[in-house]
């Protein structure tokens, strides 16, 4: 239970950066919500998808994820590509289904140390 509530601070602090208007704009707040709502191996899941998809660093490529033991399932895909204060970025879509579907947009660029990080 301790590691759920670190993981879930760590998504909570990682979406503080954020102003108002892109956490109403991308849905943060119920994104940050619904990951309360997956396993760890759902959200590890859900993690490599997007990985693969930023390694990929092509616009519209898709990952699939699930895990049977929950039955919840989804696509992580890369909407955008773009440069920010001189790191590569993208605008990730997730689709969550579990059972109902939803649909939720973040950004990530990756640091010079080559770690994707959540940005605002």
């Amino acid at each position: 239970m301790r590691a759920h509530s670190n993981h879930l601070l760590a998504v909570v602090l990682g979406f503080a950066s954020l102003s108002p208007e892109a956490i109403e704009a991308q849905g943060i707040l119920s994104f940050e919500r619904s990951l309360s709502e997956l396993s760890n191996a759902d959200r590890e899941a859900m993690r490599r998808a997007r990985i693969a998809v930023l390694e990929k660093m092509e616009t519209g490529s898709v990952s699939a994820w699930s895990y049977k033991n929950t039955g919840h399932s989804g696509e992580v895909g890369l909407r955008r590509i773009y440069e920010k204060n001189g790191m590569t970025c993208g605008d990730v879509e997730y689709v969550q289904k579990m059972p109902e579907m939803r649909r939720f947009r973040t950004a990530f660029c990756r640091g010079g140390d080559g770690t994707w990080r959540l940005v605002g």
